[in-house]
């Protein structure tokens, strides 16, 4: 979906619902909008860019200071890392939220949550010890006898870097047609881990019918945001300079980048740590 600035009428009632016209409000904060084209209801799906942006600078300066001016210098511990990662989940939360209204996902909506979802070592281990912290001993052995049953019918890898792009993309489109519902999913539809769901389910928002993600999950098109992009890089790196997990990484001409893995591969059945192989 490709991004166009909307014209406004001075005269015209402010898009941000004051009441204004638009000359009296927004144009004087000097606020710009702009369209992703239309929903699956017809609706215009108009936000403000220039808050977008706000929320892509601070999440910017943010990481710069907590993660990057750090590479090369020092590592991080687990703990200091997830409280960093909470802190970058929140500003992406509030980026993204201008564009929930136009969505069709709804709490109970679930067909995404069969996808193949991969995540880093950091963002892995704040699941876990969500988990730990929050389920009950039997709560967690639902999990575990799920787990289980999905690395027996499903085909993943712990080492997805290995592959071709192609290789990769077929890994991704098999999973999803195996239709097989996440180990976190509740039997409501819900998400029983949503607190401390990872990025990749976080910036998947489909603004196109249900039906078509009923039908085939997989070729719906999610859009790019501003935010999660800058969200998705910052978690990256910090996942990097975390002491535990920077053997974690993998370098592609030259350029290093953190392991990800499909969820499965990353939690252990006994829950008590991450998978640390490289």
């Amino acid at each position: 979906m490709k991004e166009k600035k909307v014209k406004i009428k001075d005269q015209n009632l402010c898009l941000c619902n004051s009441g204004k016209a638009y000359e009296d409000c927004c144009k004087l904060k000097k606020q710009e909008y702009y369209t992703l084209g239309k929903n699956y209801e017809d609706k215009d799906i108009i936000f403000n860019h220039t808050f977008n942006m706000e929320v892509y600078d601070e999440i910017t300066d943010y990481a710069m200071y907590n993660i990057f001016d750090l590479e090369g210098q020092s590592v991080l511990t687990i703990s200091k890392s997830i409280e960093i990662l909470n802190n970058i989940y929140e500003k992406v939360n509030r980026g993204m939220n201008q564009f929930v209204d136009f969505a069709a996902c709804k709490k109970g909506c679930s067909s995404c949550c069969s996808l193949y979802v991969d995540l880093t070592a950091i963002e892995a281990e704040n699941i876990r010890r969500y988990i730990v912290d929050n389920k009950s001993d039997d709560e967690i052995n639902v999990y575990k006898t799920k787990l289980k049953e999905i690395k027996e019918k499903v085909e993943t890898t712990s080492r997805p870097y290995e592959l071709s792009k192609e290789d990769l993309d077929n890994l991704h489109y098999e999973y999803a047609l195996k239709d097989i519902p996440c180990m976190f999913l509740k039997k409501d539809g819900s998400c029983s881990v949503y607190e401390a769901r990872p990025l990749s389910c976080r910036k998947f928002i489909v603004f196109s019918s249900r039906d078509k993600c009923e039908d085939n999950v997989s070729k719906v098109i999610s859009p790019n945001l501003a935010p999660t992009n800058i969200g998705r890089l910052a978690i990256d790196h910090l996942s990097m300079i975390t002491g535990r997990y920077k053997n974690l990484i993998y370098i592609n001409e030259g350029d290093k980048s953190p392991i990800k893995r499909p969820l499965i591969q990353w939690i252990k059945e006994d829950f008590d740590d991450i998978n640390r192989q490289p």
